[in-house]
């Protein structure tokens, strides 16, 4: 068995530097869910969790919202209440 020489956070680095590594947003309100929505928009796949289901329901669904536009990033979105 051969042992790795990549140190965990060296890993890490690679992950984030080749858009590999998956984002967690724990709350997605005004902060929470701008950050998860630039994050997506550079290729990194973002998981969200909101614990107010009406909320959470609207970011699936895609609902409109006058600071952040949903529909730049069809691929991304997986919302957990």
């Amino acid at each position: 068995m051969l042992e790795s020489t990549t140190s965990p956070v060296e890993e890490l680095k690679r992950k984030i530097a080749t858009r590999q590594a998956v984002v967690g947003v724990v709350g997605l309100g005004y902060v929470g869910l701008p950050f998860a929505v630039e994050k997506a928009k550079v290729g990194f796949k973002v998981i969200g969790v909101e614990q107010n289901p009406r909320r959470a329901g609207r970011i699936s669904n895609k609902e409109k919202r006058q600071d952040v536009n949903l529909d730049l990033f069809p691929r991304m979105w997986e919302v957990y209440a």
